[in-house]
């Protein structure tokens, strides 16, 4: 019987670890997560945030999350924003309204692999954070490829940020 040899890349990892912190964020917050199955997630959703502690007009608010994650960012400082070029066609998913309210959350982390995660007796650190954007309702693109997006570098993904985008869902707003 022959051994099948399977390569991880570093964008599997990436993948990855942007999965591991945004279900870490959510089991903080209190929130359950289901990773897309794959035809799902071939329609630009990586994965379902769900809470079950925050109630308002609508119990159990429902968030769908693209995931984006990368090393190499450019953060205009003066305008204290983050740009990252993004396919197309998830910026048309992202663009469009729908049942469930959609974010793009973009995890940033260092050059290294090595320094992605540190973890000893007191304490596990995952370097750099994640950003979060909804784009719903935005203007269609004529690119082709690729579109650059500017996501406010003060929408850092956390459990507080979690928590009031699954208010403003379960008040029937979006994020």
């Amino acid at each position: 019987m022959g051994t099948i040899n399977v390569t991880i890349t570093l964008n599997d990892q990436k993948e990855e670890f942007s999965i591991a912190y945004v279900n870490a964020v959510a089991s903080v917050a209190g929130c359950s997560t289901t990773r897309a199955t794959r035809l799902v997630d071939n329609s630009g959703i990586d994965m379902t945030i769900r809470s079950s502690n925050i109630f308002g007009r609508f119990s159990h608010p429902s968030l769908d999350v693209q995931l984006k994650c990368t090393s190499a960012i450019e953060i205009e400082q003066q305008q204290e924003i983050i740009k990252h070029p993004i396919p197309v066609s998830n910026y048309n998913t992202l663009i469009k309204e729908s049942c469930n309210p959609i974010i793009l959350i973009l995890v940033i982390v260092p050059d290294d692999i090595k320094e992605w995660i540190e973890i000893d007796r007191e304490k596990t650190v995952m370097k750099r954070c994640g950003y979060w954007i909804s784009l719903s309702g935005n203007e269609s693109t004529e690119n082709q490829s690729k579109i650059t997006i500017s996501i406010p570098s003060s929408n850092i993904f956390n459990q507080s940020s979690l928590n009031m985008i699954m208010s403003k869902i379960a008040n029937g707003d979006m994020p």
